[in-house]
């Protein structure tokens, strides 16, 4: 539904409605959209939808998987055993983190309003003040776009040199999933043929509690980072 590297929306509306037309099923991950607006699977025609729990502030490793009826999806049986989930896996279920995940959405939820506004303020700011800094690039859209996330190319420098030069700043260059992947980015690659781009993206994710004021530290740290490796890279 949103893509994890560049934050950018999939216009899985349209993407569903071609694959209704050809009669395709189809699953759509909306694990980074839980918390910044609220999903309303009724208006959707979507078969299936996952969520993940740790990304909402919940706790790691469970999720939901949601099926929907009209669809008349069977699914097929991963862990063989017991009787639980309705047969599609064996094991006690783990009530705790299940607890904890539904905690997470109704906070979310209750907050969305709150934490959206705020969010895109922060980012706002965050961004322009970072284009003073000389040869930024956005990867991606600025508009359609989640509150939290963008992606960003600093001319003249690697991602990876700049994310080693920050000690006490989490940054990444993509997304988690692909983090032990060498080879650039797929979707960087789509975007720019240019080599050069693609190894000087950063990926920056704004949490639900970064305060405004944090801001300015952050920028501080940046800028200073990138002028020091931009010196490097002339000598």
């Amino acid at each position: 539904m949103v893509n994890n590297e560049i934050g950018v929306f999939q216009n899985f509306k349209y993407i569903s409605y071609i694959c209704k037309k050809k009669s395709i099923i189809i699953h759509i991950d909306s694990s980074q959209c839980i918390g910044k607006f609220k999903l309303d699977f009724s208006k959707f025609k979507l078969d299936l939808i996952s969520i993940s729990s740790h990304k909402n502030y919940g706790p790691k490793g469970v999720g939901v998987l949601y099926i929907r009826r009209k669809s008349n999806i069977y699914l097929n049986i991963l862990i063989h055993g017991g009787n639980n989930d309705s047969f599609l896996r064996s094991g006690t279920l783990p009530n705790h983190q299940i607890i904890g995940f539904c905690e997470s959405v109704f906070l979310s939820y209750k907050n969305t309003y709150f934490n959206n506004f705020k969010l895109k303020n922060i980012k706002y700011i965050f961004f322009l003040e970072l284009l003073k800094i000389d040869f930024i690039n956005l990867n991606g859209d600025i508009k359609y776009c989640i509150p939290n996330i963008f992606n960003v190319s600093i001319d003249y420098i690697e991602g990876e040199s700049l994310i080693i030069s920050i000690k006490n700043l989490s940054l990444s260059t993509g997304s988690a999933c692909s983090s032990n992947i060498l080879e650039a980015s797929y979707v960087l690659k789509s975007l720019s043929k240019k080599i050069n781009i693609i190894n000087s993206s950063i990926r920056i994710t704004i949490g639900n509690y970064l305060k405004i004021t944090e801001i300015y530290n952050i920028l501080f740290l940046l800028n200073t980072n990138i002028k020091k490796l931009r010196i490097f890279s002339l000598i």
